[in-house]
């Protein structure tokens, strides 16, 4: 990133832009594989944990009792037999699993019909198959077992206390030497599988976890519902899921944490692990007062790094607490965070806590990839913290492209509240390459608020941002004290700031630091090479107090006709809408953009893309990336040569 600026105009500049951040994106490439870095398919098929309605494999050496599958019924059921046919069941799963781990058999299988099932102390410490949601006559499955609770199969804990809070415990479990997880299909001989129960963890204990995966233990947990309790205390955690030191695959299930001081669907705890969390819905309750928060999904290490984690089509929701984040990773390298909707609150509720909110946090993390997400850390807010869409702090080589971002809060709350609404923030990371996104700042109320649609400052240690890639992005703010870009001070750094689109911000560009301070219209754009900027070409601004159009490559203003004010077509009096009715900037750019200041549309997957009447040095100003494998938008769509700016692309008929 320190290669001397040679002249050549903007074609050269568009050259040097890709080679940074190719650049960039081979030093990912030294960590990740970069089919995931570009934002590919996963693993294949195979690998995902779906059972797919089968009555589950028998495959392995039989026991002493002459069987590989012994079936469980807690109506019929009888820890004297043997369990290995329908007719003589086990009544425990318990019995179950003993059977076969006492001989120190794998690739077993044990199905369990519908039916409470309270055990103590589950374990399942070998490969093998523990599988729920059977008819006790037919021993078969419905097509739609994971979703109808038509034979649900319910696990609990049958004592709870302070040493048994756990309903499902797995792990050590792991595959024979040099054999990867992922080249073993599920059901199979080298397996672990845990697939369509109900596992509810207990209340009124200290802590409630539905499933412990510890251990280095690596099965799937699939098609579960997954919920853990409401223990007490000022200490009290509660997680769907709690992984430590472990790379399970957790897939297709429904989670929900409890409430507690600390909560969270998935924790993930953990040194040099895998995990692979996709397709599930993630719901995580509110945490208590005075408590640590609630998360939807945290990864974070202790004493180490968690290596390639990947979670990916997820829906996560996060609670109410002093802190509500949807998605969190601390600690990290390499790893994946794709097609998610990360969502800080559930729809229309407002934090009562200290009002941190995120959708997708990244915390001294480097080499992550944050694709075709979207996030939303809206709602509105009791408390006093900043309230942000993706946040970058610490680590490097982190790579945010192709996401929608929504900052802010939906509706407005009393003037002079001290509340900050931030799209994107880079807080001293190294590195950071920011792409193809869709970026709302919020809404930003009163004298005392702003609205930030892109921010660089420093990490709490003092490190600065450095060497930044900010191309292709729609910036949108909400009008009323809304900026472009906030710097906290010119020793944060930037490499290349190009082929972006800011309309409606009021205010035009923070600065804190740089010259005297305070806020520069956007027309200003050369105060950017304050940071250190070697090509500022190609920005553009539909609509501010000061009205810029394109700039060149020193960041001098080239005049563009500007779209109206902001709004959308309601008359609404709030968040700079056009008070006359009359179309604004979002009708002018987006296809479908809700009165909810967007908030419906871009959690419906069907909003935030470019309409018809966008202008073209929108749908297809950008700069094409496609050298450095930014390929396809948020829905899958191939990029044009001269590619939309934003995360969708509008393949649009220029001149």
């Amino acid at each position: 990133m320190s290669a001397t600026r040679q002249s050549g105009g903007p074609r050269f500049a568009h050259k040097r832009a890709l080679l940074v951040l190719g650049a960039v994106l081979a030093l990912s490439c030294a960590t990740i594989a970069c089919s995931a870095l570009l934002g590919l398919e996963p693993p294949p098929s195979g690998t995902d944990g779906i059972d797919g309605g089968n009555d589950g494999p028998t495959n392995g050496t039989v026991d002493a009792a002459g069987c590989m599958t012994r079936y469980v019924s807690a109506i019929s059921g009888d820890d004297g037999q043997t369990g290995c046919t329908p007719a003589v069941p086990l009544k425990t799963i318990k019995a179950a699993i003993s059977a076969f781990e006492s001989e120190g058999l794998t690739g077993y299988t044990v199905e369990v019909c519908a039916g409470a099932y309270p055990e103590s102390n589950l374990k399942m410490q070998s490969r093998g198959n523990l599988m729920g949601g059977y008819n006790c006559k037919t021993w078969t499955r419905t097509g739609t077992y994971a979703l109808d609770q038509v034979n649900e199969t319910i696990i609990s804990v049958a004592t709870p206390d302070s040493t048994h809070f756990v309903p499902l415990t797995i792990g050590p479990a792991t595959i024979d030497a040099g054999v990867a997880d992922a080249d073993v299909p599920d059901g199979g001989a080298g397996s672990l599988l845990v697939d369509g129960f109900t596992i509810v963890g207990p209340s009124n204990v200290s802590d409630s976890y539905a499933v412990q995966v510890n251990q280095s233990a690596t099965g799937t947990i699939s098609n579960c519902r997954l919920s853990s309790g409401d223990p007490s205390g000022a200490a009290s955690t509660s997680y769907g899921v709690f992984v430590v030191n472990a790379s399970p695959t957790i897939s297709n299930n429904l989670i929900q944490s409890g409430v507690a001081a600390t909560t969270a669907g998935v924790f993930v705890r953990t040194i040099n692990s895998s995990p692979w969390i996709h397709g599930n819905t993630v719901t995580s309750n509110d945490a208590l007062a005075g408590g640590v928060g609630s998360f939807g999904i945290e990864v974070t290490a202790t004493g180490g790094n968690v290596d390639s984690n990947r979670i990916e089509d997820n829906t996560v929701i996060a609670g109410n607490g002093a802190a509500s984040e949807a998605i969190r990773i601390s600690g990290a390298v390499k790893g994946i965070v794709r097609r998610n909707h990360a969502q800080s609150l559930p729809t229309g509720a407002k934090n009562a806590g200290l009002g941190l909110m995120y959708g997708i946090r990244l915390e001294n993390s480097s080499s992550i990839q944050v694709l075709y997400n979207r996030a939303y850390a809206g709602g509105s807010n009791g408390g006093v913290g900043p309230m942000t869409g993706i946040s970058v702090q610490g680590g490097k080589n982190v790579v945010i492209a192709n996401n929608m971002v929504y900052g802010g809060f939906e509706k407005p709350i009393a003037a002079g509240s001290d509340l900050n609404a931030f799209g994107i923030v880079l807080a001293g990371t190294a590195h950071p390459v920011v792409v193809y996104n869709t970026i709302f700042s919020g809404f930003s109320p009163g004298s005392g608020s702003r609205a930030y649609d892109i921010a660089f400052s420093a990490a709490l240690d003092g490190t600065s941002t450095t060497d930044a890639v900010v191309q292709n992005n729609i910036f949108a703010g909400s009008g009323v004290n809304d900026f472009g870009v906030y710097i906290e001070n010119c020793a944060n750094g930037l490499d290349t700031f190009e082929n972006n689109v800011f309309f409606a911000q009021q205010t035009g560009l923070a600065y804190l630091g740089c010259d005297a301070g305070g806020p520069r219209a956007l027309q200003d754009m050369t105060q950017l090479s304050k940071m250190g900027a070697k090509s500022l070409d190609g920005n553009i601004t539909l609509r501010s107090v000061d009205t810029c159009g394109k700039t060149d490559d020193a960041g001098g203003c080239i005049v563009q006709k500007e779209c109206p004010f902001f709004g959308i077509t309601t008359g609404a009096a709030d968040g700079g809408l056009n008070l006359d009715g009359s179309p604004g900037c979002v009708d002018s750019v987006f296809g479908a953009w809700s009165t909810d200041n967007g908030n419906a549309t871009l959690l419906s997957n069907t909003g935030w893309v470019l309409g018809p009447t966008a202008p073209c040095a929108v749908s297809a100003g950008g700069r094409d990336l496609t050298d450095a494998g930014f390929t396809q938008d948020i829905n899958g769509k191939q990029r044009d040569a001269a590619p939309s700016m934003g995360a969708a692309q509008a393949n649009p008929t220029c001149p």
